[in-house]
């Protein structure tokens, strides 16, 4: 795995935004109304906050049940801290409430990740000719999504599809087009637990890693008093990284930016801390997969055909085999009965040699369907991806 370097300390806007599904989705504005209404809803209970002027948008022209939510750049609001706060307000406030799902964005791109899908392309099956078969097969199998895009520079094919149950069910099933299989791959990402959350990748070799990082953060940047460095952390992805909140935007500045000197149980260094959004974007829309190669598709397509005419000359040989044995079980019935001259009885011996030589050509058949079955899995192993 080769490192990922370390990040600007450029926040992005969208990583200080939040994602709210489950909304009304009957035409292209509607969820951003129903969400609307929530927060209305909301605000004139005696009891509930008053929220800062938010910004709420969701994908250009499209039907579908979730929307971004972010502050409207009001001055109060210019600082990224208090961005960050003032919007985990509004989704503890919102989170309270049962006809709406929020949470913090995880990456860019117009996706819902928690039900989003990708395939990838082929250059025997380019990304346009897969976005359609895998939305004709969605039709003929009743699998509902939401919009579907294709990232060019990694030839990838997303849906968010409505119903997570659709989400598991693909996931068991691989998609067949022109003799290529498509598996559906899950988006490769950690959900935030706060806009400004820090990860730390990389950790396969570094036991016990939360407890040596926090207290890496706490001896490293503990100034005075008894205030928590490390207000939340924890490890993710198969222990691999290490995701933690501090206290301020200038904190999470400074572990950006500084030297990261603790050391592996190899002793070597780790990879750099990056913002957790970060890490999602170039996760998820960053890199390439191991894919099929065109001749090992061609090759692949070429034994499935090979498979197949072996597969019609078995059953005609077995066919002919059966009427063979047929014949010479009637004629050794006869024979046992009636005299035959020596010209019958070497038609007889005839027979019993083809008999003989369709049960070895039979066999040999039976080798040849089981060799072409052991390249498939062959390919199927080395080119799946």
């Amino acid at each position: 795995m080769s490192p990922i370097p370390g990040p600007s300390n450029q926040t992005s806007s969208r990583m200080i935004e939040l994602i709210a599904s489950g909304l009304a989705h009957t035409s292209p504005s509607s969820a951003e109304v129903y969400l609307r209404k929530i927060i209305r809803r909301v605000e004139l209970n005696e009891t509930g906050p008053k929220f800062s002027p938010l910004s709420i948008s969701q994908p250009d022209g499209e039907t579908v049940d979730y929307v971004f939510v972010s502050l409207d750049g009001s001055p109060d609001a210019k600082e990224s801290d208090t961005q960050a706060e003032i919007l985990e307000s509004v989704r503890l406030a919102l989170d309270l409430q049962p006809d709406v799902e929020i949470k913090w964005r995880a990456a860019p791109k117009n996706q819902d990740l928690s039900r989003a899908v990708w395939f990838q392309a082929t250059d025997l099956m380019p990304a346009e000719a897969l976005q359609t078969n895998i939305n004709t097969h969605f039709r003929e199998h009743n699998i509902q999504y939401q919009n579907t895009v294709i990232v060019e520079e990694l030839n990838r094919v997303f849906y968010t599809l409505k119903y997570p149950k659709d989400v598991d069910g693909l996931l068991e099933t691989r998609l067949t087009f022109d003799d290529q299989d498509f598996t559906p791959h899950l988006p490769h990402y950690i959900q935030p637990n706060f806009g400004l959350e820090i990860a730390v990748p990389g950790l396969q070799n570094l036991s016990n890693a939360q407890a040596k990082i926090d207290r890496y953060l706490q001896t490293t940047y503990q100034t005075s008093g008894d205030d928590p460095i490390v207000l939340r952390s924890r490890i993710e992805l198969d222990d691999s990284v290490y995701c933690v909140i501090l206290p301020t935007r200038d904190l999470a500045n400074r572990f950006l930016s500084d030297p990261f000197t603790l050391l592996d149980d190899s002793g070597n260094q780790l990879q750099r801390p990056l913002y957790l959004y970060d890490f999602n974007s170039r996760s998820v829309f960053g890199s390439r997969v191991p894919v099929v190669l065109p001749t090992i598709i061609r090759l692949q397509r070429q034994v499935n055909q090979q498979s197949i005419r072996l597969q019609v000359l078995a059953s005609q040989l077995t066919d002919l085999y059966i009427k063979q044995i047929q014949f010479l079980a009637r004629y050794q019935r006869s024979a046992e009965v009636e005299d035959y001259s020596e010209d019958e009885l070497a038609t007889g011996h005839l027979l019993s040699r083809v008999q003989s030589s369709l049960t070895l050509f039979h066999s040999h058949i039976s080798i040849l369907q089981k060799s072409v079955q052991l390249s498939k899995s062959v390919l199927a192993g080395d080119g799946s991806i």
